[in-house]
């Protein structure tokens, strides 16, 4: 029912997100007892109260009796199914966490239960524990954040109210107060930025995860956002857009992990005709499992169009020119790029110069031209040749984590061995990161190189 324990990726899953509050209840509903009580051995290690009911009516009077925080139910269950249990558990507890175990079968029924419900998150049985403990910590996490913002909101008006107590010395006291609700909202803002950035860390590591055991794929996901995010700044993209085609550029190929696995890295154009007809489906299939998450809606639609191609013959609904989102074009271009590149587009590796030239030969065809000018130019490469600008020029330096300095920046993704992501491409060190990583390579027993960019403001 679960995958096998993974004491590496536990580890990691320790420190990417943060220890939950001793007194967290977790409440496990499904109509199998054994699937219950594998439920509750996911959190044997965990500091949770685990609570487990075999039935929605049952989990209704435990929920009537005990502060419970996290709720996770079964889809299919008699009587009441899990999609009107939860959207019941929204109705009276507004505040809980849901989270919604289903099968692929049920996909649309689940969809819609997100939208009735308000559901946090929903997985696909059979679970993957280390996925199943990370996606409850989040749950806790963010009730923790909300509650923190209601704390500050309600403070923020006590302090307005104040103001009226009195009109002694009201301009001090206006003064005083509006410095006060200043600080507040820049705290907020600060708290706001945190949980995006976390939330972008969080969905590069599923990224991660999704390509994990496709040894070609590898990195692809992250190398395609990365540079899309670049070439729509260049085109003007806002910030709202942008970010879109960074969470489709990590998420674009997500859908395949629904493939049957010799599927999942073979070359386009070794596909016979009927598994050309299942590969074609997983932009549907990737938008669905999308869909339901509100900060991916529209990095949804992206994942869907990213492999119609500009002259109307690509799939899954044969766009054509600006029919296709400005997004998905970017995307198109980026992800081909690298997949020439890694050899999974047409089985053969190309260098990077002829990779960009296989754009440059389908600009106008299969690609945006807008897209290419955009990509080659932030990538440094020449508009007609596809070779590198300046390529003698130094980008990156290896350091050891003794040798780091603040102010340092990032000129590739940190991962561990194990493929998964610790730091991000662009991000800049301080003290603190710079003693985790330190501290992280003493516990690890393995040498941690960093590539540093050799220029701060520069990319890799």
């Amino acid at each position: 029912m679960h995958a096998p324990h993974d004491d590496t990726t536990e580890s990691w899953t320790d420190q990417a997100a943060s220890p939950p509050k001793a007194a967290s209840m977790v409440l496990c509903v499904d109509d199998e007892p054994n699937v219950v009580s594998a439920l509750a051995r996911v959190f044997h290690r965990e500091r949770y109260r685990v609570l487990t009911a075999t039935s929605a009516k049952e989990a209704l009077g435990i929920l009537e009796r005990e502060p419970v925080n996290v709720v996770l139910s079964d889809m299919r269950m008699p009587g009441m199914d899990g999609a009107a249990f939860l959207e019941e558990v929204y109705l009276r507890w507004p505040r809980m966490a849901r989270i919604l175990l289903t099968g692929y079968n049920d996909l649309n029924a689940a969809v819609a239960a997100i939208n009735r419900g308000e559901i946090f998150r929903y997985l696909f049985k059979p679970w993957d524990d280390d996925e199943m403990r990370l996606t409850v910590r989040q749950a806790l996490e963010r009730q923790e954040v909300e509650e923190e913002r209601r704390n500050r909101h309600d403070m923020a008006r006590r302090r307005v109210a104040t103001l009226a107590v009195s009109n002694d010395d009201l301009e001090d006291r206006v003064a005083e107060r509006t410095e006060e609700l200043r600080r507040a909202e820049a705290s907020l803002r600060r708290a706001h930025n945190a949980l995006e950035a976390a939330y972008i860390t969080t969905v590069r590591l599923f990224a991660s995860l999704a390509e994990t055991g496709v040894d070609p794929a590898r990195g692809h996901g992250r190398r395609v956002a990365d540079d899309a995010q670049l070439a729509a700044l260049k085109l003007g993209f806002d910030t709202m857009s942008t970010r879109d085609v960074l969470f489709a550029g990590l998420l674009h190929e997500i859908g395949r992990v629904a493939l049957p696995r010799p599927l999942r890295a073979k070359p386009e154009e070794w596909l016979t005709e009927e598994e050309a007809a299942q590969v074609h489906h997983h932009p549907v299939v990737a938008e669905a499992m999308l869909m339901g998450l509100p900060p991916l809606q529209g990095a949804a639609l992206l994942v869907r169009h990213h492999h119609e191609r500009f002259d109307g013959t690509g799939y899954p609904d044969g766009l054509k020119g600006e029919e296709i989102p400005a997004g998905a074009r970017v995307i198109a271009v980026a992800s081909d790029f690298h997949a020439l590149c890694a050899g999974t587009l047409t089985g053969e590796a190309m260098p990077g110069h002829d990779a960009a030239a296989f754009l440059i030969a389908h600009r106008g065809t299969r690609y945006d031209p807008a897209s290419v000018d955009a990509f080659l130019a932030v990538t440094g490469r020449d508009p007609v040749t596809g070779r590198r600008l300046n390529a003698d020029a130094p980008q990156e330096v290896a350091l050891r984590p003794d040798a780091l300095r603040p102010g340092m920046v990032l000129a590739a993704d940190l991962m561990t061995q194990q493929g998964v992501v610790l730091l991000t491409r662009h991000r800049a060190l301080d003290q603190y990161l710079i003693d985790q990583l330190r501290e992280f390579e003493r516990e690890a027993g393995w040498h941690l190189e960093v590539l540093i960019a050799s220029d701060p403001g520069g990319t890799s």
